[in-house]
């Protein structure tokens, strides 16, 4: 399970590593905002510490339900991790179609489209 639904673009593949560094950027800002270290919010995630910070640097790309679970320990809204100032590939609009998408799903539903979203953008 991979993150959120980033547009289909000519250049996806291009744009990987910018979006990556980008997410795990804004992890790591929000984090010191809070003023949690790594510790707190990968205990509270239920994550290994160092894969957080491999995250932040840029170097981990994580499941959907790891960011789903970052977001809780962060006490933020995953679009709030997407930042859309921060990440020009993804429009207000797009992150709102994705949420209307996921929003009254049941648990198996979301895993689904999670994993078809996993073949198409992270294998």
């Amino acid at each position: 399970m991979q993150t959120y639904n980033f547009p289909i673009i000519d250049d996806a593949e291009g744009h990987r590593e910018e979006m990556i560094k980008t997410f795990g950027e804004n992890i790591k800002n929000l984090r010191l905002r809070k003023k949690m270290t790594q510790e707190q919010v990968a205990e509270m995630s239920s994550i290994n510490p160092k894969y957080l910070g491999e995250i932040e640097r840029g170097e981990k790309c994580p499941t959907v339900v790891v960011v789903y679970k970052i977001s809780k320990a962060l006490n933020v809204s995953i679009c709030e991790i997407l930042s859309i100032d921060n990440c020009p590939h993804i429009s207000a609009d797009q992150i709102r179609k994705v949420e209307r998408l996921f929003s009254g799903k049941d648990k198996k539903d979301i895993h689904k489209a999670i994993r078809i979203l996993e073949v198409f953008f992270f294998e």
